[in-house]
């Protein structure tokens, strides 16, 4: 075996610099595209939260920002049901995807709407059965008490445009 020689070494010194080099240059690399990532994803949120695609841009028209969007026809046209959906904590029968992704059917009495997170707080049959329910994973809703089909949509706008009101009233 020979003795390693002061050329080897640096050699050996140099490619690991390289290395080394490379490492950062990749780490930098994923981080950006993380950050850029993580942006994009914050501003598709900002967009599903308003309601709209497209973003408002400073310095646009201001008076077209000031007035508030006119409720969606839906919510004005009054159904067979329409006292149900007027109701704030309707009781309903649904059937939802869970978290593990198995489906699953409960009775529920919705406690509360929350818009920002798209969320519908409700209690269950037992006494301390309080769930966060998604409402992206909820496949059916009807009604507990006659069994007719309940359209989450149409409920969320009329309490949509309830809060407008109430707003606007204030």
């Amino acid at each position: 075996m020979q003795p390693l020689s002061f050329g080897r070494w640096e050699h050996w010194m140099l490619a690991s610099a390289v290395v080394m080099g490379l490492a950062a240059l990749a780490w930098r690399l994923w981080d950006g595209s993380r950050a850029w990532r993580q942006r994009h994803h914050r501003i598709d949120t900002a967009r599903s939260r308003s309601g709209t695609l497209a973003m408002p841009l400073q310095g646009g028209n201001a008076s077209a920002m000031a007035s508030p969007p006119a409720p969606p026809p839906a919510a004005a046209r009054p159904g067979p049901h329409s006292a149900l959906y007027d109701n704030p904590h309707p009781t309903l029968r649904i059937q939802y995807t869970d978290i593990y992704g198995q489906a699953s059917d409960r009775v529920i009495t919705v406690e509360r709407l929350d818009l920002y997170r798209q969320v519908i707080v409700a209690r269950g049959t037992g006494r301390e059965d309080l769930r966060t329910l998604s409402i992206g994973r909820i496949r059916i809703a009807r009604d507990a008490g006659t069994g007719a089909h309940f359209s989450l949509g149409q409920w969320i706008d009329r309490m949509r445009s309830r809060q407008a009101g109430t707003a606007h009233d204030a």
